[in-house]
């Protein structure tokens, strides 16, 4: 083996949760919220998620489903799962689970949060359509119960008033807090169950948003912020729109649809020889383990019998996250950090 080491230091929480359902909550006809119970406080941010962990015929899988809890606000851990077509899970969760019943999981994890600098004035806006509102709901309750100064707007697109997933506890929030919060509903087939005035017809497009980003913008357009969740189509049409409209990069942030297959890298791999070593640094232990050609140090501390914490599998959700302190490592798509 060539003696070229790379020292990785993992920088997350590891080791496993094991969660009880201690209430289901139906949000609408194809999404419920399951309130997670840990004898001890589990910590966390606004807008993570939780990677649940199934058996499947002897195959552990793993699968994320966003917070919808606040960790300022709830007592417990809340998942809010929406039917996914030819979802395995979230069909099981929906149609099997019971109060009582018990989960495995990891701690939660994800890049999708308030940065530690915000302060007021300034306006933060969140823009989220169908089940993408339920990152945003985490971090809508968490603006609220703090952070003196911060209007928030939420621009929120769904079917019609039916599919809205958390319907009533927005409008709750709205009423209770009508200087720091205005509600934006947008709906492709409304009813009138909101009444007259409250939701928009139609789709979010870049002329719409263009224009309700200006209208409702209270503060200094450089400090604003942006927290955007739903279709990937949606997303980039809010990112295009919203960098054409002149905000900055990192102004905008975005929670990405979990990939479950590794992504095509987008270098070139190194001549050999190979295997190299790298030496893996997690809390008190230190592993050595070899990393083959085009394998991925996570599939090769998997594959020596290390127990790391990851979800996607293919460096898109920041589960895994590691600091570099010695060596080079590259990453295949970096969408997160």
């Amino acid at each position: 083996m060539r003696k070229t080491i790379v020292f990785l230091k993992f920088v997350r929480m590891t080791g496993f949760l094991f969660l009880r359902v201690k209430q289901i909550i139906r949000e609408a006809p194809e999404a419920a919220t399951f309130v997670l119970e840990h004898s001890e406080h589990v910590p966390y941010k606004a807008g993570q998620f939780l990677t649940l962990i199934f058996e499947r015929h002897g195959k552990e899988i793993r699968r994320s489903f966003s917070l919808s809890s606040s960790p300022e606000v709830d007592p417990d851990l809340r998942i809010t799962v929406k039917q996914v077509e030819n979802g395995e899970f979230s069909r099981y969760l929906l149609k099997s689970l019971k109060v009582g019943d018990r989960l495995k999981a990891i701690y939660p994890a994800g890049r999708f949060i308030l940065p530690e600098t915000i302060s007021g004035p300034a306006d933060v806006f969140l823009l989220a359509a169908g089940s993408g509102i339920v990152p945003v709901f985490s971090i809508l309750k968490t603006l609220l119960a703090g952070y003196p100064g911060v209007k928030t707007t939420l621009i929120y697109s769904n079917w019609s008033e039916q599919s809205t997933i958390f319907r009533d506890e927005i409008n709750t929030l709205s009423e209770k807090y009508p200087s720091k919060l205005k509600v934006l509903h947008v709906l492709s087939h409304p009813g009138n169950e909101l009444g007259p005035g409250q939701a928009i017809h139609g789709h979010l497009n870049n002329q719409l948003l263009e224009r309700l980003v200006e209208q409702y913008l209270n503060f200094d357009k450089s400090k604003s912020l942006f927290f955007i969740c739903g279709p990937f189509t949606y997303m980039r049409m809010a990112q295009i729109t919203l960098r054409v409209a002149g905000f900055r990069q990192e102004q905008l942030h975005k929670e990405n649809f979990i990939v479950n297959e590794p992504l095509p890298p987008r270098f070139t791999f190194p001549e050999g020889p190979y295997p190299r070593e790298v030496v893996l640094v997690k809390g008190e232990r230190t592993e050595h383990f070899p990393v083959a050609e085009r394998q991925t140090v996570l599939d090769a501390a998997l594959q020596a019998g290390i127990d790391l914490s990851y979800s996607c599998n293919a460096g898109v959700c920041a589960t895994c996250t590691a600091r570099c302190v010695s060596g080079e490592v590259k990453m295949s798509v970096n969408e997160v950090l």
